[in-house]
């Protein structure tokens, strides 16, 4: 019987750790060496190459944000040039969407199509040459990673994951929404910023432990809780409390790629049982947009109710998965995303099977596709047991999930009622907050952050309730350098003061200085 079931048949992975100037390799190449390493996986005795239908390449940093662009250039048509140097003649081409969700989106939509039988194969390909791109530059070399193509394949909008009341208070990178993020955790844990920290790090450790065993993690010192928590001259605070081995390490040459392929088409490539992973499971679904509009900081009903959906499609729950990659981008990320799916800080299942962001590294959008190649490896060595992968992208935003295991699905590919999901969620999230655009008057500081730049203490940023109505607002502190210091010493959450709006921003002012 022809079966149109989807199905994971080879996984690729390269890492690119020369140093000086040898070895300048483009993202563009990263992908064609992952490509190539997941082909060679599948095992088959006979090329594979010309019968791939379908190629998606997840979407470059560099042309998604002006922070990480690159002098170099990239590809006009992304997807078209890792074909095109791998002798694909593929029907189809896409060039996903930005986030770190795309990646299990890209293969749950591939697998879709498989399944439907409008295509029969698809290869999914990312990478990030960031490190190589800051080596060059320190070269004074000059590379040139433009390619003519094609037409760019449509959905080259990006998304915009900041509001204009946060961005006039300075709050425009993940690293601060992140932060917080976590003490809005910290206080609902009422947990002091000690214990917090010790947390942060117990789990962290973990991570990196599984990174020291990953050949392609960029840190594999497998650091304690002590080197992640402890500022010092080289593990500087970034944005209070986090410090740079807290957060996602984006200086990464990585490449993943993933090769997709119906039974029909695997069985006639004689590809091994053993090589087969199926998805057997997936959802995704959308937070509140805007940080400042979540009444609950601390809590991502998305997270909780996509997982519980993916579950269900592949007849498990929870408490069966095996194992776990949780989108580590930083601790607030994993903290919430293990409390909604019900895993407990004592666990002993793993969190991760890469050794997460800060460890393994954060390739930009592309991390998701080495998880899932580590998932898939984890579960071909299990090969009775279920993994789950999470994504996430923007500020704790948009989530994808897909449960991943080698025991064969007895049906086609489940599918997911992605409104009913979102119905479900915007229920869970109800009424937005009530802002205050211009805040003033005695209030309360509900979460903070204290960015820090090289130098110490540069600004701070709070979200405080206004005692009289009860709004919440975003402000940014008003104090002096030194007078910053001194309140990085302290726990300001419940911290009293006033708030001033003047010339558009919204200013609180501590009662303690």
């Amino acid at each position: 019987m022809t079966s149109h079931i989807p199905v994971i048949v080879g996984v690729g992975e390269v890492s690119n750790e020369a140093t000086g100037t040898d070895d300048l390799w483009s993202p563009r190449q990263l992908m064609v060496l992952a490509a190539r390493a997941a082909i060679e996986d599948c095992g088959s005795a006979s090329d594979v190459t010309a019968a791939l239908d379908h190629v998606t390449a997840i979407r470059l940093f560099a042309d998604f944000s002006k922070n990480f662009g690159s002098d170099f250039g990239t590809p006009t048509n992304v997807p078209w040039s890792v074909a095109s140097a791998l002798g694909v003649q593929a029907r189809s081409f896409e060039y996903a969407q930005s986030g770190g969700d795309t990646p299990q989106i890209a293969v749950a939509e591939a697998a879709a199509r498989i399944a439907s039988g409008a295509i029969r194969s698809a290869l999914i390909v990312g990478a990030e040459a960031f490190r190589t791109d800051r080596r060059a530059a320190r070269a004074d070399i000059k590379l040139d990673w433009r390619e003519p193509g094609p037409a760019l394949p449509p959905g080259m909008s990006a998304d915009k994951f900041y509001s204009e009341d946060e961005l006039a208070h300075g709050l425009n990178t993940p690293v601060s929404i992140y932060a917080l993020i976590d003490q809005a955790v910290r206080a609902k844990q009422s947990a002091s910023a000690a214990a917090r920290n010790q947390s942060i790090g117990a789990r962290l450790a973990h991570m990196a432990q599984v990174a020291k065993d990953n050949p392609f993690a960029a840190h594999r010192d497998g650091y304690s809780a002590d080197d992640i928590v402890t500022p010092t001259d080289d593990n500087r605070i970034i944005s209070l409390p986090y410090t740079r081995r807290m957060i996602a390490e984006p200086s990464v040459d990585l490449g993943a790629a993933i090769l997709l392929m119906s039974e029909e088409c695997a069985d006639e490539f004689r590809i091994p049982h053993e090589k087969r992973v199926y998805l057997r499971g997936h959802a995704q679904a959308v937070d509140e947009w805007y940080l400042l509009d979540r009444d609950d900081l601390a809590q991502s009903p998305a997270i909780r109710l996509s997982s519980r959906h993916a579950a269900a499609q592949a007849g498990v729950d929870i408490g069966s998965i095996a194992a776990f990659d949780i989108y580590s981008c930083f601790p607030s990320a994993v903290d919430i995303a293990a409390s909604e799916l019900g895993i407990a800080e004592d666990d002993p299942r793993q969190l991760t099977v890469t050794g997460g962001l800060p460890f393994f590294g954060g390739p930009g959008n592309n991390y998701v596709t080495h998880a899932i190649v580590r998932m898939v490896r984890y579960v071909r060595e299990h090969p009775s047991v279920f993994g789950m992968v999470t994504a996430n992208g923007g500020g704790l935003t948009k989530h994808a999930v897909g449960v991943y295991s080698s025991v064969r699905p007895d049906g086609p590919l489940p599918s997911f009622d992605a409104e009913a999901i979102q119905a479900e969620v915007q229920q869970a999230w109800g009424d937005k907050a009530e802002l205050s655009k211009q805040g003033h008057g005695l209030a309360d500081i509900e979460t903070y952050t204290i960015v820090h730049g090289k130098a110490g203490p540069a600004k701070g940023i709070v979200f405080a309730r206004e005692v009289e109505s009860g709004r919440r607002c975003v402000a940014v502190l008003s104090a002096s350098p030194e007078e910053l210091e001194r309140l990085a010493g302290q726990d300001l959450i419940g911290m009293k003061g006033t708030l001033a709006h003047s010339e558009g921003i919204n200013r609180f002012k501590p009662d303690c200085l």
